[in-house]
């Protein structure tokens, strides 16, 4: 047996060497192999491994693309918390602006309202009564027809002249109008004077009570009494003439008004 296996290792040692001294045949081809490096060198980084060198360590691109992502994401956040509370700001100012914008308008609007509504007022009362003194002259006026016509009816009772102590009764009447009509330029309260505007509507206005004056004096002027009573017929057409005057004069700057609104 221990020359069987002497053998045996013989023959695998003759096999040996001829294996390696025979040249390679196309059935075995041999390649040679790249050596391999050194284990304690360091493998040189692959575009799939690339190392980036930070203060930590050696990081990877994803790592750094994450932490970029991660500040790009907090400032956007940041960015939108300041948009929105300067939107929030700026909402607050508006509001108040507009706020006072229409305080001020309201205001402005009830200041404008009451001096409309003052000089409304003193405009209408102007065209009913017209001036202070135009209304003392009237009044006068009316004092003075009362004064003559009771005169000339008395005389005309004495002379038995029925038809001049019935017109003189008239103007006695016609002279108590023109008293009630312009004692609020003597007096603060007046009986009977809406009652009168009641009834003769045209009388309201300076333009009206123009033409009503007109045709008492005419026919003062008109009758035979005294030369005292013509001329007070005279005063009377002169006021008449004058409260004309006022109204058309008054109406025009109305129509005006109005158009400007």
């Amino acid at each position: 047996s221990h020359r069987r296996l002497y053998s045996q290792f013989a023959t695998m040692s003759e096999a040996a060497e001829a294996g390696e001294a025979a040249p390679p045949t196309e059935s075995t081809p041999l390649t040679a192999s790249e050596p391999s490096p050194p284990a304690d060198e360091p493998t040189p980084p692959t575009e799939t491994t690339a190392l980036a060198v930070t203060e930590g360590g050696p990081v990877d691109d994803n790592t750094q693309l994450v932490a970029a992502g991660d500040a790009g994401a907090g400032g956007a956040a940041t960015w939108q918390t300041k948009t929105a509370e300067g939107a929030k700001v700026a909402a607050a100012k508006t509001h108040d602006v507009a706020v006072k914008a229409y305080a001020g308008a309201a205001v402005g609007a009830a200041v404008a309202a009451d001096f409309t509504k003052k000089h409304a007022t003193e405009f209408g009362t102007f065209v009913m009564d017209g001036p202070i003194g135009f209304r003392v002259l009237a009044f006068v006026g009316g004092c003075l027809v009362i004064g003559a016509s009771i005169r000339d009816m008395v005389e005309e009772i004495i002379f038995t002249d029925p038809f001049q102590t019935f017109v003189a009764c008239f103007n006695v009447f016609f002279g108590t109008i023109m008293i009630l009509l312009e004692s609020t330029a003597v007096f603060k309260k007046t009986p009977w004077r809406k009652t009168i505007y009641t009834q003769a509507a045209i009388l309201k206005t300076t333009f009206g009570r123009g033409f009503f004056y007109l045709y008492l004096g005419l026919s003062i002027c008109a009758q035979n009494f005294s030369v005292f009573s013509f001329w007070i017929g005279v005063y009377v057409i002169a006021l008449g003439g004058i409260a004309i005057g006022v109204g058309w004069w008054t109406q025009r700057s109305l129509t005006k008004l109005r158009e400007a609104l």
